[in-house]
């Protein structure tokens, strides 16, 4: 038995169609699989985005408390800063008014001045 070329073309037109439909199936399987996998990707990708967006409002929420100390200790360096001025300023003034006092008394004494170092 022979085959005749109309045979042939209907065996090959038979391989084409089972082919194709073959192909078509595994790019069906292929297509849900890589949905699926998007689909999970997807999924690993917002959970992380959700920790970090937690994790940057815990850091904020630090940094906030942190300009509030910061805040509280400059004012309060400012503070002490003038208190330390007045003090000082009142200590060279009454330094100064006892230097005035001590040689004025010297004087009254017939005694020699005295030179303060500072």
């Amino acid at each position: 038995m022979s085959l005749t070329n109309e045979d042939i073309t209907k065996i090959g037109k038979a391989i084409k169609t089972i082919v194709r439909l073959e192909m078509g199936n595994e790019n069906k399987n292929l297509r849900s699989s890589l949905i699926a996998e998007v689909k999970m990707s997807r999924i690993q990708i917002l959970s992380t985005i959700s920790e970090l967006e937690s994790r940057i409002k815990n850091i904020e929420a630090n940094q906030s408390e942190d300009r509030k100390v910061l805040l509280s200790l400059y004012k309060e360096a400012k503070k002490l800063r003038k208190d330390l001025t007045k003090t000082i300023d009142f200590f060279d003034r009454s330094n100064l008014s006892t230097r005035e006092k001590v040689n004025k008394t010297r004087r009254e004494l017939g005694l020699q001045e005295i030179s303060f170092a500072y």
